[in-house]
């Protein structure tokens, strides 16, 4: 018999991917889910009895999908499926009812193993054609590619600082948009204007895509990293701590973008800006720059990071080109 099957994820990249990814047959019934809040509305309505569930979500997010579940105590089995790689993001969903975490990037041969493991399809069924399900894919943009993209990154970088500081990081969703490099500008001006506060630039390049991934981060947030790591975070070490932090997000954020764009990007030393030091945007302040803009917070030790990736006017339609090799 086949399940009523709820794909629950903010891009349709991903619900696309699952549906495709499934054996034929395996849906009776099959319902997408842009947020927590709908694929919660989807379940108490009696719409689905296996739920495949992203984490990092506006809205009602993943954990919180998991805890009204349990708290209202609804028969669905859930697949958590998420960019968020943390080992205590697994351990949370696990104890809050879910039967797997699978991690992206996925394969569907990751998918269906998973499925078989857990009894729900047959050995027959990994060798079953996929389902011919999903959204229109010429209905999802570039935008949404790149989002997805971007959240896997930060995923993994989150997970890099989680290893590190043996704490759980928590990552909303990331902000994409076009900006123009005044306004950016403007940006670290404000950062730079705080107390204690410093911006780390580091660039990169490969495939025609070049673009600088900008850290802000702040003395206190040195020193508090510093205990974490067992230092005594005197002020000789805050900058070499900031700059090496900075370095190891910036290269695991940089690194998944590039692995997943199936490309290589090569990238220089991270600096400490100056004032007024604008390295990239310095040769483009009257257009307007792409802009990712990601946040890590450890709210128990009042860590709030910042970290915005800028892409150049120039390099948008190689990373276009990259993008759409996604999407079909």
């Amino acid at each position: 018999m086949g399940h009523n099957v709820i794909l629950c994820d903010d891009s349709r990249l991903a619900r696309n991917f699952l549906a495709r990814s499934l054996p034929s047959g395996f849906a009776e019934q099959q319902y997408f889910a842009t947020s927590g809040k709908e694929a919660l509305d989807l379940v108490t309505q009696g719409k689905g009895d296996l739920l495949f569930l992203d984490l990092n979500m506006p809205d009602l997010d993943g954990y919180q999908v998991l805890a009204q579940l349990r708290a209202q105590n609804i028969d669905c089995q859930v697949i958590v499926i998420s960019g968020d790689v943390q080992p205590k993001a697994r351990e949370k969903v696990m104890s809050l009812g879910a039967l797997a975490f699978l991690p992206k990037p996925l394969s569907r041969e990751q998918l269906l193993q998973e499925l078989l493991t857990l009894g729900l399809i047959g050995e027959s069924d990994l060798n079953a054609p996929a389902s011919p399900g999903g959204e229109d894919p010429a209905m999802v943009d570039r935008i949404e590619v790149l989002r997805e993209v971007a959240n896997v990154a930060m995923g993994r970088a989150a997970g890099t600082m989680a290893g590190i500081f043996n704490v759980f990081v928590q990552i909303p969703v990331p902000r994409i948009q076009a900006l123009p490099a005044h306004e950016i500008i403007a940006l670290i001006d404000q950062w730079q204007g705080q107390p204690g506060h410093q911006v780390i630039s580091q660039g990169f390049v490969g495939a025609g895509i070049c673009g600088e991934v900008l850290v802000e981060l702040s003395s206190d947030e040195a020193h508090s990293m510093a205990a974490l790591m067992g230092l005594d975070g005197q002020q000789s070490q805050e900058q070499a701590l900031l700059v090496e932090l900075s370095s190891i997000l910036t290269g695991v954020c940089i690194k998944s973008i590039a692995s997943q764009l199936e490309l290589a990007f090569s990238h220089g030393h991270p600096i400490i800006l100056g004032r007024n030091e604008r390295r990239l945007l310095n040769d483009i302040s009257d257009q307007s720059v792409l802009c990712i803009r990601f946040g890590y917070q450890i709210p128990q030790y009042d860590l709030n990071q910042q970290l915005m990736l800028l892409v150049t006017p120039s390099s948008l339609k190689n990373l276009e080109r990259h993008l759409s090799q996604l999407v079909n």
